[in-house]
């Protein structure tokens, strides 16, 4: 105000600062909605009012205002600029939606708004001081930060979780998420993920070794399933009943990625198969029930294409790949009761 000592409005300016200063001060950073805010959020915006006078009398109407946001107490550059506006003012008193963006809130220093009006700029610049909305995110400043970089909660040391802006990743006790979803156990035996019932008991748990229980908040196993009624493991294929065929089951792979063998539904066969290897039918079970050893298409309750052995130790006999029957010296055969067939000679 010094440099404005011989202002042929300083008793106009005079009014206006002091005016402004003493009323408008203490709600310069009130917040109202621009729009209709959705149930639950804070509204946008900041609403600046203020009773202006002129010559120590209430002004009315249409003036032309303008308002800027420094982070400096004089001098500086604006972080924020209205450009001019037409304020109505009644009987003195007006009130003016300032949407200044969030941008140029972002940081910890002090703001300061800069009115003009009528083209004389008014000073002090007003600070802008906390309210309710601010103080209800000061009582957690520390643990929530959102920035460029996303939204994070903090507890303690540890980031209980990260949203990421850049990428679009979320992570649970890491700051930096590898995958679109991810959580990082913070002890040893801790459990990553549980989902429970209504009663708390645990329907699926993942823990830190990367085992999963179903039933049970303890797996022991890989894959841990316990029910106190039938434990069954579901697979469905072809759930959409197109016209192709799809199949159903396990398969098992070496340390060198190599698959070693399946236990499978073929749909095109229409058969239980088991075998070793990466495509061996072994052992097939067809929708009679009938069973298969080197052959999918059985004929008989049990088929065996190729040659079998039965007996133990040096007692086997054989079923040779032609049909024919081989006893060992030491074995017997016996038909009925009247029948016996001893060390290869019938008797």
């Amino acid at each position: 105000m010094i440099g404005l000592k011989n202002h042929p409005s300083i008793r106009i300016f005079a009014a206006l600062a002091l005016a402004w200063a003493a009323a408008v001060a203490p709600v310069a950073a009130q917040y109202r909605t621009l729009e209709t805010a959705k149930p639950g959020t804070v509204p946008t915006g900041m609403n600046y009012q203020g009773r202006l006078e002129k010559d120590g009398f209430p002004v009315t109407g249409d003036k032309v205002m303008r308002f800027k946001l420094f982070d400096v107490a004089a001098d500086g550059t604006a972080l924020w600029d209205s450009g001019d506006t037409t304020v109505t003012v009644t009987q003195g008193i007006f009130a003016e939606v300032l949407a200044i963006p969030t941008s140029a809130l972002n940081g910890t220093a002090q703001r300061y708004l800069e009115v003009t009006v009528d083209g004389i700029t008014l000073l002090p610049r007003d600070p802008i001081r906390t309210v309710p909305y601010a103080a209800i995110a000061e009582t957690v400043e520390g643990d929530i930060e959102i920035s460029t970089a996303g939204l994070s909660f903090q507890v303690g040391a540890i980031a209980a979780l990260v949203i990421s802006s850049i990428t679009s990743n979320i992570g649970i006790g890491s700051t930096n998420s590898p995958a679109q979803f991810s959580v990082t156990p913070q002890s040893d035996d801790s459990l990553i993920v549980q989902i429970s019932s209504q009663d708390a008991s645990a329907v699926m748990v993942v823990d830190n070794r990367g085992f999963m229980g179903l039933g049970t908040n303890s797996p022991g196993e890989l894959m841990d399933a316990r029910s106190s009624g039938n434990a069954l493991l579901r697979l469905h294929a072809d759930s959409d009943n197109n016209s192709g065929n799809q199949d159903a089951g396990v398969v098992f792979v070496n340390n060198t990625n190599t698959q070693t063998g399946q236990i499978i539904y073929d749909e095109s066969a229409d058969i239980v198969t088991m075998g070793y290897g990466a495509a061996n039918q072994h052992l097939n079970i067809d929708n009679t029930g009938r069973v298969g050893i080197g052959t999918i298409a059985p004929g008989t309750t049990f088929d065996v294409n190729g040659s079998a052995q039965f007996g133990s130790g040096g007692a086997k006999s054989t079923f040779t790949a032609t049909g024919a029957l081989q006893l060992n010296t030491s074995a017997g055969l016996s038909v009925g009761t009247t029948f016996f067939v001893g060390n290869g000679r019938v008797g």
